[in-house]
């Protein structure tokens, strides 16, 4: 029996804005069994907001087994690479009509039996007003689909726009990310759309039939060159737009007759690509004059000297706005915003004009770093030796110091397995790092110059291993990154390789392989019985998991493998 807690004497109401702080699994880990009048009001709490991207599979269970649908207002699905078969997985607990609380709906890269199912289920959800659909990729399990893949794409759009259309009434949040479904009605609750690729007509029309739009987010697709207005009418609740324009070119003067007929916007984010005339901070001060939040992310089709960036160092930028202008391989982009997150050690090295003499801002956002000069092409891995034989790497980290916090990074790419030693005057300063990237093919030479070494703080590995001596290489690499939870192997020949890594790597919570087609006799009952793959794995035989196969369109003679992994089940509690 649970003793009296702290807890006991707060308000239901402070404990309730308490959960709000953490993630339902967090919630159920903190409190649980810490009085039973804590462990009432978790069964009576009503506002779990539920996130399944990335979650492991162990708290992926637990919030399955402890939370009743009907106490969830949000939910993330995600079939996403590092939770395969989430969603089916999730199907077989719950029924979409059980939760009659639903406010928000995110679905990210879901299996198409799974999104088929939840589309014609969607018109059970009658608080539902918010829906996602994140798609980046299309996965094919069996071979049928591959054959068919035009057909399923149609049921797909077709299903999708079904849904839709059903539940435009009650919604006032809709974000698709790769589609379009143009309003046939009047979308009078409609305050926030994101949506795929559309035309300039089809712009406008949004526009015209969704009055009372707050926001929108949208990609232009259409030569926009030959229109005077991207705008024909003006539009009164429009606050916040993102607008990215792909083939074709703006001018300013087209930004200028937008802005006018977007009388009350506040916050503008703009991609696109032009001439010099987009340069000009003074025509900008003029048109954002009433902007609170202005992004900008320019191709200049000329190459730009550094007198232009003076026009975004007036007052107005650098004091009454506070925005910051930079300039770099043929960019204008406003800073942080659009500060690249992606650095490259050399790169770093280089002067990049912009507003502010706080060099450090241009990277603040920087997580990921590269220790590559050009991604293995022959030049780049010359140029790179060389830089590597004649630079001092004390001298290198000081410069790189004084442009980034070495704490922020978080992921790494290496050229090579052995540049670890070249670079291990960095790592102790990385104290964020996690990710590691290797870009060339992992052998035995490299492995051999490595296996002193110890990486205890890598929890995710991307690499590719040789097919020769890939067993010895295997052993070298378990112990030379203990902690690993996160696996991808970009090629891999040999399903004992596979499960040998599995095994090895005792804190695995998924993995992903890519292997040819022909790998290990790939037979068609392993795409719907794919733990058929995965028979001979110790570690698996104690745990629950999802294993998928996935064949990429783009790449049909290869397939990606997939294993999500939850705790291990002692033999005792299978009795």
């Amino acid at each position: 029996m649970c003793t009296a807690s702290f807890f006991d004497f707060l308000p239901v109401e402070i404990m309730h804005l308490i959960f709000s702080y953490f993630q339902s699994h967090e919630i159920l880990l903190s409190f649980s069994n810490t009085s039973n009048h804590v462990d009432s009001v978790l069964r009576s709490y009503a506002s779990y907001k539920i996130n399944f991207k990335s979650i492991s599979k162990s708290h992926f269970d637990l919030v399955c087994r402890r939370i009743q649908p009907s106490q969830i207002i949000t939910l993330i699905l995600s079939d996403a690479d590092d939770t395969p078969g989430q969603s089916a997985l999730f199907l077989t607990h719950f029924r979409l009509e059980q939760f009659s609380q639903l406010q928000s709906l995110r679905l990210i890269n879901i299996e198409f039996d799974s999104l088929n199912s939840i589309l014609l289920n969607l018109h059970h959800l009658q608080r539902l007003h918010s829906f996602t659909y994140d798609s980046k990729t299309i996965k094919i399990h069996s071979s049928n689909q591959i054959h068919n893949y035009s057909d399923w794409i149609y049921q797909l759009n077709s299903s999708l726009s079904k849904a839709i259309v059903r539940l435009m009434p009650q919604l006032n949040r809709l974000s698709l990310s790769n589609f379009t479904i143009l309003p046939t009605m009047s979308l009078t609750r409609l305050r926030h759309l994101k949506m795929g690729i559309t035309t300039i007509d089809e712009f406008r029309t949004i526009l015209s039939e969704i009055p009372y739009l707050h926001s929108l987010s949208i990609s232009l697709h259409d030569d926009t060159s030959h229109s005077e207005h991207l705008l024909l009418s003006s539009h009164m609740k429009l606050k916040h737009l993102t607008l990215k324009i792909e083939n074709s070119q703006v001018s300013m003067d087209q930004v200028e007759q937008l802005l006018l007929k977007l009388i009350h916007l506040t916050h503008l984010e703009l991609y696109a690509t032009g001439h010099n005339d987009l340069a000009n901070g003074n025509r900008w001060q003029i048109v954002s004059n009433s902007l609170t939040v202005l992004n900008f992310k320019f191709k200049i089709l000329e190459t730009l000297t550094k007198e232009i960036l003076k026009s975004f160092c007036t007052s107005f930028w650098l004091v009454e706005k506070r925005w910051y202008v930079a300039y770099e391989e043929d960019y204008l982009f406003t800073v942080p915003h659009f500060a690249p997150v992606d650095v490259n050690f050399f790169q770093l090295q280089q002067h990049v004009p912009w507003t502010t003499v706080d060099t450090r801002m241009l990277y603040k956002q920087a997580t990921k770093i590269s220790a590559m000069l050009s991604s293995n092409d022959l030049l780049g891995s010359l140029l790179d030796s060389l830089f590597r034989r004649f630079y001092d790497p004390n001298i290198l980290l000081r410069i790189i110091a004084t442009k980034i916090d070495m704490c922020q990074i978080q992921q790494m790419t290496l050229l090579s397995l052995t540049d670890i030693e070249y670079l291990k005057l960095y790592f102790p300063r990385m104290s964020g790092l996690q990710k590691l990237s290797i870009a060339e093919e992992i052998n035995i030479d490299l492995v051999e110059q490595m296996r002193d070494y110890r990486m205890k703080q890598i929890r995710t590995l991307e690499c590719c291993l040789s097919t020769e001596n890939t067993s010895y290489i295997i052993e070298i690499l378990l112990r030379l990154f203990p902690h690993v939870k996160h696996l991808y192997v970009s090629s891999i020949s040999s399903k004992m390789d596979m499960i040998r890594l599995i095994d090895g790597f005792h804190d695995l919570s998924n993995a992903s392989f890519k292997t040819h087609s022909k790998f290990g006799n790939i037979e068609q009952r392993w795409y719907f019985e794919p733990e058929l793959l995965m028979y001979g794995s110790r570690r698996l035989a104690k745990s629950t998991y999802t294993c998928r196969l996935n064949r990429l369109l783009d790449e049909q003679s290869s397939i990606t493998i997939q294993i999500w992994i939850g705790a291990q089940v002692s033999l005792s509690s299978a009795y």
